[in-house]
């Protein structure tokens, strides 16, 4: 009798301890009966669904605050656990985006069941997710769709099977305005070309800022990680990679065979399907993989060793020649080099830096090359900007360079012109 006693006691701490903690939560929190009703609710739901301190929910439907949220809520009872995000529509009719966690209790000492619902306020992560979807899409300098953005449209079009006339329009003598007038005037210029174009045209056509002469101005530094951040990064790669592949083919009509080189991210080597999607780009261009260097840094195998590993395995089967980028920048690890067989080293910037004042620099270069040199890895040193360093580098036996001191980047057009001058395919 007196063990019992102490259970029931127990128990009832217990109860009264959950109670409070569901009271003063700040997460939004409801009890529900396995019909969905509601019957009970912490004063932080109250306040994300803007109920006044008279109003109740008690007795009603979980529902009818997400009526968009059928599918999962039909579910749970046989699922017993379920998160996803939704909208909760407030008193007031206001819309707010939710992250949404159900899960099925049993009543302790009863046969009956109930659910929590926890709820949280997504709305900043939702609206911050639109603006880098924005800033991925447009071009910065005119507001344009930039060409991510038009081909997010011409697929949409495509899939709704509608009619469109597509027009390419390209503005002679652009290069003369920025080199007599200088870059400011030139973007203006940009800008009021972008004005004329979409009011010249009706509301539903899709003005576009392509490329060549005009670009698209983001930060990498800043763009990149947002965009990895939130999985933009898997599309935005591999446009790129389409775009390499348009331009080694244009090329090849030109006879001129020039490898070009592809970063990609974390994200995507990790990804299964990337390999296969890679493979099928260069495919549809009739390019062959071996003209695509895709470049990783390190960083990649600190997420997951093993799938990067089975990632770059899937990328070689495939005949792309692999780069690893940025080598000796931070926390490089010798044993990448034992667990994989890359094709290519790419020393970064800071190992070249300041070679031509400081023999310890010139010592730690000298002996990374001769390093790698035995592994027979082809070696590429980056961030070459002062013809000091080249006689240093010739020294050393580095013969492959990177950097402003040669060029830096160009549009396609002048790119052919200036530097492909007497380059020809050889069969």
């Amino acid at each position: 009798m007196a063990k019992d006693k102490t259970r029931e006691h127990r128990a009832e701490q217990s109860f009264q301890l959950m109670a409070s903690a569901f009271s003063s939560s700040r997460e939004p929190m409801l009890v529900l009966s396995t019909s969905l009703q509601i019957t009970e609710s912490n004063k932080a739901f109250r306040r994300l669904a803007r109920l006044g301190d008279t109003e109740t929910v008690e007795k009603l439907r979980l529902d009818c605050f997400l009526s968009d949220a059928q599918e999962p809520l039909e579910r749970i009872n046989q699922s017993r656990q379920e998160r996803f995000e939704t909208e909760l529509t407030t008193r007031d009719g206001e819309a707010i985006a939710v992250d949404v966690s159900l899960a099925v209790f049993e009543a302790r000492h009863q046969s009956s069941s109930y659910l929590i619902a926890t709820l949280r306020d997504i709305s900043e992560r939702k609206k911050n997710e639109q603006q880098l979807r924005v800033l991925a899409n447009h071009d910065d300098l005119t507001g344009l769709k930039n060409r991510l953005g038009l081909r997010s449209a011409l697929e949409e079009l495509v899939d709704e099977q509608q009619h469109f006339v597509l027009s390419f329009i390209d503005l002679d003598g652009f290069k003369q305005i920025n080199d007599i007038a200088g870059h400011e005037l030139g973007d203006e210029c940009l800008q009021i070309v972008a004005r004329l174009l979409s009011s010249a045209f009706p509301a539903s056509a899709i003005v576009t800022r392509w490329g060549g002469d005009e670009f698209i101005i983001v930060s990498p530094g800043i763009f990149i990680p947002l965009a990895e951040q939130h999985g933009l990064d898997m599309d935005i790669g591999l446009v790129a990679l389409e775009s390499a592949c348009e331009y080694i083919s244009m090329l090849e009509t030109e006879r001129i065979s020039l490898p070009l080189s592809v970063n990609i991210s974390a994200n995507q080597l990790l990804s299964e399907s990337f390999a296969e999607d890679a493979a099928a780009i260069c495919a549809e261009h009739f390019v062959s993989p071996e003209l695509v260097e895709i470049e990783i840094t390190e960083s990649i195998f600190i997420q997951d060793e093993a799938a990067a590993i089975r990632g770059l395995a899937a990328l070689k089967s495939h005949g792309f020649i692999l780069a690893l980028d940025d080598f000796g920048s931070g926390f490089s690890s010798l044993s990448y080099l034992r667990k994989f067989d890359f094709d290519v080293i790419k020393l970064d910037r800071s190992l070249v830096k300041g070679i031509d004042g400081s023999e310890r620099a010139r010592a730690l270069l000298n002996g990374i090359y001769k390093m790698l040199d035995s592994l027979r890895l082809e070696v590429i040193i980056e961030g070459v900007d002062n013809s000091a360093y080249l006689p240093l580098l010739e020294n050393i036996g580095i013969n492959v360079y990177q950097g402003f001191l040669f060029e830096k980047p160009l549009p396609y057009d002048q790119f052919i012109l200036k530097h492909t001058q007497g380059w020809r395919m050889v069969k």
